[in-house]
């Protein structure tokens, strides 16, 4: 996977790649939206998906694993044009709702092995904006860069969604681990998948994922995340997550973060490296025979009983 340094780090970090290869632009600003009549009430704000940078080794061993490419889950590898002419690789999982990007790290590249980032999405029209409003309340404002997402087609631009991501000042970094909030805008998927949607106004995730979801694989949803942070890293993801309307409660050296089906704990210390340790799944059905696999020498999948299975890095 390779990537311009110098273009918007949204574009970077957060890809949502169908098969076709595509064209993708920023408009820096988004379009007014239409607000829910009661202001004060926050959108569910969602897990959609996350990604994980991975050294040459991990990656292969994913891409090439029997269990992972014909059986788990809705799988593809994808290659994404980007409007700068750059262009990249990543290999993708899919649930019902949620999904895992997972891209190769490269020498010249932005991030390096165990970079890693969690994109969260509402589902109500104009909740994007509540969303913007709550982390300024809670951050500072102005530390939010809302903007439109689009995607260029052999027919022209099409809108895809809205985002809202934090700023990083001068000297700041997001230490490996980015995160934002997105709003699928209504008229993609009936400009995309006008067969699927003839009508604009689809924004939910499990519409945005119906075209890769095989239910005949085992893989329903993420439901759980288990990773590390640095302290100040974890710190304002805190915040991000109490600002969305999340429960954050300290028990030990871990916080448990819960949130609409999903539950994320994070680890955080000093100096620690930051990684996605586990990933924990719900099945649509359950796992008979082997349970545990071995993905290379870095990662296994491991089934328990019942419908409930986890991904685990090393």
């Amino acid at each position: 996977m390779r990537r311009d340094r110098g273009i918007n780090r949204f574009v970077r970090l957060a890809v949502f790649t169908p098969a076709a290869v595509c064209l993708l632009t920023v408009i820096s600003a988004s379009p007014s939206l239409p607000l829910q009549e009661d202001e004060g009430i926050m959108p569910a704000v969602y897990l959609n998906h996350l990604y994980i940078i991975l050294d040459g080794e991990a990656y292969e061993a994913i891409a090439s694993s029997e269990i992972i490419r014909n059986e788990f889950a809705g799988f593809e590898q994808a290659t994404t044009q980007a409007g700068s002419g750059d262009s990249w690789t990543g290999t993708y999982i899919y649930g019902e709702r949620t999904y895992i990007e997972l891209f190769e790290a490269a020498d010249d590249d932005w991030g390096g092995p165990g970079d890693c980032g969690i994109a969260f999405c509402v589902e109500a029209e104009g909740g994007i904006q509540r969303v913007e409003a709550a982390l300024n309340r809670k951050l500072g404002e102005g530390v939010v860069q809302p903007f439109l997402q689009t995607m260029a087609t052999d027919e022209g631009e099409v809108p895809w969604f809205h985002v809202a991501q934090l700023v990083y000042g001068d000297g700041e970094e997001n230490m490996g681990f980015s995160t934002w909030v997105m709003e699928y805008h209504p008229e993609f998927l009936s400009t995309m998948a006008p067969e699927m949607f003839p009508q604009p106004g689809a924004i939910s995730r499990r519409e945005g994922l119906q075209r890769f979801f095989d239910p005949d694989k085992y893989l329903k949803e993420i439901v759980e995340i288990r990773m590390s942070l640095p302290l100040r890293r974890a710190e304002t993801f805190f915040d991000e997550l109490a600002a969305l309307g999340w429960r954050v409660e300290k028990q030990g050296s871990m916080t448990v973060c819960n949130g609409p089906e999903i539950t994320i704990t994070v680890e955080s210390a000093e100096g620690s490296e930051t990684g996605i340790r586990e990933i924990g799944f719900s099945l649509l059905r359950e796992k008979q025979g082997q349970k545990v696999y071995e993905i290379g020498e870095s990662s296994s999948l491991e089934f328990g009983d019942g419908l409930k299975a986890a991904w685990k890095f090393k």
